[in-house]
């Protein structure tokens, strides 16, 4: 089958931070791999999404844009309120729809405001879903949560991770470079916005405190608001990364770690357990028990070694190229179906 797309208009949610544009570092890679395989793309940033005003500028705006750029594809990335104003717009081209995790899945996050704002999201995300031509979700638990026709027209693609980005570096270099000690262990928890209770800090810092009652001289390192180049001096530089979310899609912080042979230790969330089914050292939990974890976690600091991670990322396709190669089928084969329709 021959490439028939040649424009393609990415739709993502964004925010404003003190002025600039605030995207998640995995989305702008995703993104940025794929400007090097179309002549023209386009990206819709979604800001101010949280009120009616808002919504309906952006839909204008967006509209306007898809009737100037005239896309052979249109991608957008998560349900909610973005699938919402995509399922609105005046499309009249093929729309591929991403699913990420909470979108589908709920946010467990305390409070009436969270519960109807969780409704909502979620009841946006399957009606998107139903609009959408094509769904791309990254891991078999969000597929699971769709009806089964939305499933009949879904593809599983993992987010792929940038192996030129995240890559193995020299621990005692990176601990250097972070003025990290030499004589303590390290342990990362990733933390991507204040409000993400679905990643269980409480637990992750119990785990923590169980070691630190028993002698081990340990510190929990929160990758919040932190650079990309932080990030990957980070993975490098720790003892372990610890992951203990009551529920992940594709969670791209377990992949980036690998890609940097950091051992991991994790509940059984998303496609995880999936991915650390060969990789060693590494500790999966079925419970959210602190106790299990932090004995699990102290196995695999007490090995003291890197673990075969990168090896698996490759031998399972889950690095970018072959993540942008799989997303490229998917453009392909919506063409495809709506030509022959349109014969």
């Amino acid at each position: 089958m021959e490439l028939e797309v040649r424009k393609v208009l990415f739709v993502i949610p964004a925010n404003l931070v003190n002025g600039e544009l605030n995207i998640s570092t995995f989305l702008t890679s995703e993104i940025n791999a794929l400007k090097n395989e179309f002549e023209l793309v386009e990206v819709f940033y979604f800001i101010n999404r949280r009120s009616i005003s808002g919504f309906i500028y952006n839909l204008k705006k967006l509209n306007t844009l898809i009737e100037r750029f005239k896309p052979d594809v249109i991608h957008s990335h998560y349900g909610s309120t973005t699938g919402l104003l995509v399922s609105l717009s005046s499309k009249f081209c093929p729309w591929v729809i991403t699913f990420g995790g909470s979108e589908l899945l709920g946010h467990p996050n305390k409070g009436l405001y969270w519960r109807i704002r969780e409704l909502w999201a979620v009841r946006l995300s399957h009606f998107a879903a139903l609009k959408a031509d094509h769904i791309i979700c990254v891991s078999q638990n969000l597929i699971n949560s769709l009806s089964k026709n939305n499933q009949s027209k879904t593809t599983l693609i993992p987010r792929g991770v940038d192996i030129s980005k995240f890559t193995k570096k020299d621990k005692f270099e990176a601990r250097n470079y972070l003025n990290w000690s030499v004589e303590k262990k390290y342990v990362l928890f990733s933390f991507p916005r204040l409000n993400a209770e679905v990643k269980n800090k409480e637990l992750a810092e119990n785990v923590i405190s169980l070691l630190t009652d028993k002698g081990v001289n340990i510190e929990l390192i929160i990758l919040y608001n932190r650079s990309q180049e932080y990030i990957f001096n980070a993975l490098n530089a720790a003892d372990a990364l610890l992951v203990t979310s009551f529920h992940e899609g594709s969670p791209n912080i377990v992949k980036e770690a690998m890609a940097c042979n950091l051992p991991i230790v994790s509940v059984n969330c998303g496609d995880v357990k999936e991915r650390l089914e060969r990789v060693s050292p590494s500790f999966i939990s079925f419970t959210y028990d602190a106790q299990e974890l932090s004995e699990g976690l102290e196995r695999v600091l007490d090995k003291g070694q890197r673990s075969n991670g990168l090896k698996y990322i490759l031998e399972n396709g889950i690095d970018m190229k072959n993540t942008i190669s799989k997303i490229i089928s998917v453009y392909n084969f919506i063409i495809y179906k709506k030509n022959k329709i349109n014969m």
